[in-house]
Protein backbone atom coordinates (compact mmCIF):
# COMPACT_ATOMS: atom_id res chain seq x y z
CA UNK A 1 0.00 0.00 0.00
CA UNK A 2 1.17 3.01 -1.34
CA UNK A 3 2.85 5.52 1.61
CA UNK A 4 0.33 8.87 2.31
CA UNK A 5 1.74 11.90 1.54
CA UNK A 6 1.19 14.35 4.47
CA UNK A 7 1.36 17.87 3.76
CA UNK A 8 3.44 20.45 5.80
CA UNK A 9 1.35 22.44 8.18
CA UNK A 10 1.72 26.32 9.05
CA UNK A 11 2.93 24.82 12.45
CA UNK A 12 5.82 22.78 10.15
CA UNK A 13 6.70 25.98 8.21
CA UNK A 14 6.91 28.54 11.71
CA UNK A 15 9.29 25.76 12.94
CA UNK A 16 11.08 25.64 9.59
CA UNK A 17 11.03 29.24 9.19
CA UNK A 18 12.30 29.81 12.88
CA UNK A 19 15.18 27.17 12.30
CA UNK A 20 16.80 29.03 9.75
CA UNK A 21 16.59 31.69 12.01
CA UNK A 22 18.77 29.91 14.50
CA UNK A 23 20.66 29.06 12.06
CA UNK A 24 20.16 25.65 11.89
CA UNK A 25 21.11 22.47 9.58
CA UNK A 26 18.18 21.01 7.54
CA UNK A 27 18.67 17.73 9.57
CA UNK A 28 18.03 19.64 12.78
CA UNK A 29 14.73 21.22 11.47
CA UNK A 30 13.81 17.91 10.26
CA UNK A 31 14.21 15.98 13.61
CA UNK A 32 12.48 19.16 15.18
CA UNK A 33 8.97 19.03 12.87
CA UNK A 34 9.14 15.50 12.26
CA UNK A 35 9.86 15.06 8.67
CA UNK A 36 12.85 13.90 6.60
CA UNK A 37 15.28 16.23 5.80
CA UNK A 38 14.85 16.61 1.61
CA UNK A 39 11.12 17.59 2.32
CA UNK A 40 12.48 20.74 4.41
CA UNK A 41 15.68 21.39 2.11
CA UNK A 42 12.83 20.63 -1.11
CA UNK A 43 10.07 23.30 0.96
CA UNK A 44 13.33 25.85 1.60
CA UNK A 45 14.31 25.67 -2.25
CA UNK A 46 10.79 25.97 -3.49
CA UNK A 47 9.98 29.22 -1.80
CA UNK A 48 12.46 31.63 -1.53
CA UNK A 49 15.63 29.42 -0.26
CA UNK A 50 17.38 30.33 2.67
CA UNK A 51 17.28 34.21 3.02
CA UNK A 52 13.80 34.63 1.35
CA UNK A 53 12.16 31.66 2.94
CA UNK A 54 8.59 32.85 4.95
CA UNK A 55 6.30 30.42 6.31
CA UNK A 56 2.92 32.47 5.36
CA UNK A 57 3.72 33.30 1.96
CA UNK A 58 5.52 29.22 1.52
CA UNK A 59 2.17 28.31 2.64
CA UNK A 60 -0.08 30.76 0.27
CA UNK A 61 2.03 29.47 -2.52
CA UNK A 62 1.79 26.00 -1.66
CA UNK A 63 -2.21 26.49 -1.15
CA UNK A 64 -2.35 28.16 -4.50
CA UNK A 65 -0.49 25.04 -6.52
CA UNK A 66 -2.97 22.46 -5.03
CA UNK A 67 -5.35 24.51 -6.33
CA UNK A 68 -7.46 26.42 -3.00
CA UNK A 69 -9.18 27.45 -2.38
CA UNK A 70 -11.74 24.74 -1.78
CA UNK A 71 -14.38 23.98 -0.19
CA UNK A 72 -13.71 23.31 3.77
CA UNK A 73 -15.25 20.62 5.37
CA UNK A 74 -17.37 23.07 7.82
CA UNK A 75 -18.53 24.64 4.48
CA UNK A 76 -19.64 21.43 3.02
CA UNK A 77 -21.63 19.64 6.30
CA UNK A 78 -24.02 22.02 7.85
CA UNK A 79 -23.88 19.19 10.78
CA UNK A 80 -20.11 20.05 10.98
CA UNK A 81 -20.34 23.54 11.04
CA UNK A 82 -22.91 23.32 13.90
CA UNK A 83 -20.74 21.78 16.18
CA UNK A 84 -17.48 23.87 15.55
CA UNK A 85 -19.42 27.05 16.74
CA UNK A 86 -20.62 25.70 19.34
CA UNK A 87 -17.04 24.52 19.90
CA UNK A 88 -15.81 27.76 19.15
CA UNK A 89 -18.34 29.48 21.24
CA UNK A 90 -17.33 27.70 24.29
CA UNK A 91 -14.44 28.66 24.03
CA UNK A 92 -11.26 26.75 22.42
CA UNK A 93 -9.48 25.84 25.20
CA UNK A 94 -12.50 24.55 27.17
CA UNK A 95 -12.91 21.66 23.96
CA UNK A 96 -8.90 21.36 24.68
CA UNK A 97 -7.98 21.16 27.89
CA UNK A 98 -11.36 20.56 29.53
CA UNK A 99 -14.18 22.97 31.32
CA UNK A 100 -13.07 25.62 33.51
CA UNK A 101 -9.31 25.80 32.40
CA UNK A 102 -7.13 27.93 31.57
CA UNK A 103 -4.52 27.48 28.67
CA UNK A 104 -1.45 29.34 28.74
CA UNK A 105 -1.42 32.61 27.03
CA UNK A 106 1.28 31.81 24.69
CA UNK A 107 0.09 28.58 23.41
CA UNK A 108 -3.44 29.82 23.23
CA UNK A 109 -2.07 32.71 20.93
CA UNK A 110 0.31 30.13 18.99
CA UNK A 111 -3.02 27.75 18.04
CA UNK A 112 -5.49 30.54 17.58
CA UNK A 113 -2.61 31.51 14.98
CA UNK A 114 -2.27 28.20 13.31
CA UNK A 115 -6.46 28.06 12.55
CA UNK A 116 -6.34 31.66 11.36
CA UNK A 117 -3.89 30.91 8.85
CA UNK A 118 -5.83 28.25 7.02
CA UNK A 119 -8.75 30.54 6.63
CA UNK A 120 -8.69 32.08 3.20
CA UNK A 121 -12.12 34.44 3.22
CA UNK A 122 -11.99 37.68 5.18
CA UNK A 123 -15.27 37.06 6.10
CA UNK A 124 -14.22 34.00 7.91
CA UNK A 125 -11.04 35.62 9.24
CA UNK A 126 -13.32 38.38 10.81
CA UNK A 127 -15.86 35.80 12.32
CA UNK A 128 -13.19 33.69 13.57
CA UNK A 129 -11.40 36.83 15.19
CA UNK A 130 -14.56 37.61 17.10
CA UNK A 131 -15.66 34.39 18.03
CA UNK A 132 -12.30 34.17 19.90
CA UNK A 133 -11.76 37.17 21.21
CA UNK A 134 -12.48 36.19 24.46
CA UNK A 135 -12.13 32.22 24.52
CA UNK A 136 -9.31 31.79 27.01
CA UNK A 137 -10.97 33.58 29.54
CA UNK A 138 -11.87 31.95 32.66
CA UNK A 139 -15.49 31.27 32.92
CA UNK A 140 -17.83 32.97 35.16
CA UNK A 141 -18.43 30.56 37.55
CA UNK A 142 -14.20 30.27 38.35
CA UNK A 143 -14.47 34.56 38.37
CA UNK A 144 -17.37 34.75 40.85
CA UNK A 145 -15.45 31.82 43.00
CA UNK A 146 -12.33 34.17 42.94
CA UNK A 147 -13.98 37.68 43.45
CA UNK A 148 -15.47 35.71 46.90
CA UNK A 149 -12.55 34.14 47.60
CA UNK A 150 -10.40 37.50 48.19
CA UNK A 151 -12.77 38.94 50.74
CA UNK A 152 -12.74 36.02 52.88
CA UNK A 153 -15.12 35.76 56.02
CA UNK A 154 -16.79 38.72 54.86
CA UNK A 155 -18.12 37.14 51.33
CA UNK A 156 -20.56 35.00 54.11
CA UNK A 157 -22.58 38.03 54.52
CA UNK A 158 -22.46 38.97 50.74
CA UNK A 159 -23.20 36.17 49.56
CA UNK A 160 -26.41 34.68 51.57
CA UNK A 161 -23.88 32.31 53.33
CA UNK A 162 -22.89 29.93 50.82
CA UNK A 163 -20.57 30.70 47.92
CA UNK A 164 -21.95 27.77 45.59
CA UNK A 165 -25.27 28.59 45.76
CA UNK A 166 -24.68 32.31 45.24
CA UNK A 167 -22.96 31.54 42.11
CA UNK A 168 -25.28 28.76 40.73
CA UNK A 169 -28.09 32.08 41.30
CA UNK A 170 -25.75 35.03 40.01
CA UNK A 171 -25.34 32.00 36.65
CA UNK A 172 -28.83 31.53 36.56
CA UNK A 173 -30.00 35.03 36.53
CA UNK A 174 -27.16 35.81 33.60
CA UNK A 175 -27.79 32.99 31.01
CA UNK A 176 -31.89 33.22 31.96
CA UNK A 177 -32.17 37.30 31.25
CA UNK A 178 -29.65 36.98 28.03
CA UNK A 179 -31.15 33.76 26.82
CA UNK A 180 -34.65 33.50 27.15
CA UNK A 181 -37.78 36.13 26.11
CA UNK A 182 -39.42 38.12 28.43
CA UNK A 183 -41.97 35.57 28.82
CA UNK A 184 -39.79 32.93 29.85
CA UNK A 185 -38.26 35.42 32.61
CA UNK A 186 -39.85 34.14 36.08
CA UNK A 187 -37.93 35.98 38.29
CA UNK A 188 -39.32 37.88 40.96
CA UNK A 189 -37.93 41.74 40.46
CA UNK A 190 -37.03 42.25 43.90
CA UNK A 191 -34.85 38.85 44.52
CA UNK A 192 -33.12 40.04 41.30
CA UNK A 193 -32.40 43.62 42.80
CA UNK A 194 -31.22 41.58 46.04
CA UNK A 195 -28.75 39.31 43.76
CA UNK A 196 -27.35 42.50 41.88
CA UNK A 197 -26.71 44.62 45.30
CA UNK A 198 -24.93 41.23 45.85
CA UNK A 199 -22.62 41.32 42.90
CA UNK A 200 -22.79 45.00 43.17
CA UNK A 201 -20.76 45.01 46.63
CA UNK A 202 -18.74 41.94 46.21
CA UNK A 203 -16.87 43.82 43.08
CA UNK A 204 -17.55 46.85 44.82
CA UNK A 205 -15.02 45.48 47.75
CA UNK A 206 -12.35 43.73 45.44
CA UNK A 207 -12.08 46.73 43.29
CA UNK A 208 -11.40 48.71 46.96
CA UNK A 209 -8.80 45.96 48.00
CA UNK A 210 -6.99 45.83 44.56
CA UNK A 211 -6.55 49.74 44.73
CA UNK A 212 -4.73 49.47 47.96
CA UNK A 213 -7.74 49.41 50.78
CA UNK A 214 -5.85 47.25 53.85
CA UNK A 215 -8.25 44.51 54.16
CA UNK A 216 -8.66 45.00 58.25
CA UNK A 217 -10.52 48.00 56.87
CA UNK A 218 -13.24 45.80 54.76
CA UNK A 219 -15.42 45.33 58.17
CA UNK A 220 -15.52 49.08 58.70
CA UNK A 221 -16.85 49.66 55.33
CA UNK A 222 -19.37 46.74 55.43
CA UNK A 223 -21.31 48.52 58.26
CA UNK A 224 -22.44 51.07 56.04
CA UNK A 225 -24.09 48.91 53.84
CA UNK A 226 -27.94 48.18 54.94
CA UNK A 227 -28.20 44.58 53.91
CA UNK A 228 -25.05 43.34 54.40
CA UNK A 229 -26.78 41.88 58.08
CA UNK A 230 -29.64 40.40 56.43
CA UNK A 231 -28.01 36.66 55.47
CA UNK A 232 -31.04 35.16 56.06
CA UNK A 233 -33.52 36.83 53.40
CA UNK A 234 -30.58 36.94 51.21
CA UNK A 235 -30.10 33.26 52.02
CA UNK A 236 -33.89 33.23 50.26
CA UNK A 237 -33.14 35.06 47.39
CA UNK A 238 -30.71 33.02 46.21
CA UNK A 239 -32.18 29.81 47.04
CA UNK A 240 -34.92 30.77 44.80
CA UNK A 241 -33.17 32.11 42.16
CA UNK A 242 -30.50 29.15 42.02
CA UNK A 243 -34.03 26.92 41.96
CA UNK A 244 -32.85 25.05 45.24
CA UNK A 245 -34.57 23.58 48.02
CA UNK A 246 -33.85 26.30 50.93
CA UNK A 247 -31.56 25.20 53.68
CA UNK A 248 -32.09 23.57 56.87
Amino acid sequence: MPAVRVMLTSIDREEISRGMAEGLLYKEIGVRIGRDPSIVSREVARHGGRAGYRAVAAGTAAAAARGWPKLFAVERSPELRTVVIERLREGLHRALVGKGEHMPKKKFDRLRRAVREQLVSPDHYKWFNSVMAHANDFDLDRRLRDLAAELGDLAYFLVGGDVGRWVTAVKKARNSLTHLDEAQRKFDGADLLWLAESMFYVTTLCLLLHTGLKPERLPGIMRHIDRWNDVGRLEGVVDRVAGELPRA
